[in-house]
């Protein structure tokens, strides 16, 4: 099990917030050095401890950086700029339709459900699989055809720091976001695309 717990599934799991990875968790660290309560605990009303970044969401940050290092490495050996896009599309679109598949394409559900506070696999596919996509895209319009310059996205990589630190001290104002309904997924997206891009 990796949803939620509390009232998610119809409280079938209720106490089971983090599923694998807070058994893990319990038993490398220990409870006293898990977090309290945490950001399902709000939505899905979740009571107990548990830890978004413990020793089983390592493994799966290792696995994207993995993944990153492995299609870098191709990417900058490939000759031409159609194996180059082609490469990026197919590793892309295979992992993120793996993920969708782990997840049974919904939001909330499937065999391993899309859940970024626990960095599941189906979470680390569908994400790698979106940024090959982002990656191909930017590389035919930056550096093949000139049609694009990088602005905003340029300037963002330049400031980086900057930008981090207004996030934490804005973090719900703008430009970084806005006072919107944190339970809808819809609107956090939203919010969050329009900090990166701003």
């Amino acid at each position: 099990m990796t949803g939620p717990g509390g009232i998610g599934d119809g409280g079938l799991y209720a106490n089971c917030t983090g599923g694998a990875h807070l058994v893990v968790d319990l038993a490398i660290f220990g409870d006293s050095y898990l977090n309290q309560g945490g950001t399902p605990a709000s939505v899905y009303e979740t009571t107990g401890s548990w830890d978004p970044e413990g020793a089983l969401n390592w493994l799966m940050v290792s696995f994207m950086a993995y993944i990153g290092y492995v299609l870098g490495g191709w990417f900058l050996n490939e000759p031409g700029w159609v194996r180059k896009t082609g490469l990026l599309l197919g590793s892309g679109a295979a992992m993120g339709l793996t993920g969708l598949v782990l997840c049974g394409f919904r939001i909330n559900g499937g065999f391993i459900p899309i859940n970024k506070n626990l960095w599941s696999l189906s979470f680390v596919l569908v994400v790698s699989g979106l940024a090959c996509a982002v990656l191909a895209a930017t590389f035919l319009l930056v550096d093949k055809f000139g049609i694009w310059g990088g602005t905003p996205l340029k300037q963002n990589g330049m400031n980086a720091i900057a930008l981090y630190i207004g996030h934490e001290m804005l973090m719900n104002h703008a430009p970084f976001s806005w006072d919107r309904d944190t339970s809808s997924h819809v609107e956090n997206t939203l919010s969050n695309l329009g900090g990166a891009v701003w």
